[in-house]
């Protein structure tokens, strides 16, 4: 079974797999072992499936890296010195476009301090 963006779509359409459904497989893998430093929070009750939101991405889950602005997050960039500042009050220009395409924000992930890594990447 292919688990590419466009099959999942397909099969969330044609009821082969449900949102909810989706959205357990995406915590199970998130909070797994393989991926205990990748994120800094994760959304794991409060999610509503009255059925698909409009959009393209029809409800899927994403992760965003904490470089970018989520309305009402910390944006830290990775640091600890950003930790307690305060929440960012707009969404980030990618944020705001997956958001209106349907997606849905799952966690923050984790990353190198300001996006800084000493192999320069």
């Amino acid at each position: 079974m292919e688990n590419d963006i466009h099959s999942t779509c397909s099969r969330l359409t044609t009821g082969g797999l449900s949102l909810p459904g989706l959205w357990d497989a995406a915590l199970d893998c998130a909070q797994s072992e393989r991926n205990a430093h990748t994120f800094t929070s994760l959304v794991k009750s409060g999610v509503a499936f009255p059925g698909p939101p409009p959009g393209i991405l029809l409800g899927l889950p994403v992760s965003v890296k904490d470089l970018f602005d989520v309305a009402g997050q910390v944006t830290a960039a990775g640091s600890a010195l950003l930790k307690g500042a305060a929440a960012a009050t707009t969404h980030a220009t990618g944020v705001h476009r997956l958001l209106a395409s349907g997606a849905r924000i799952i966690g923050r992930t984790n990353m190198s301090e300001f996006a800084f890594s000493g192999v320069g990447t």
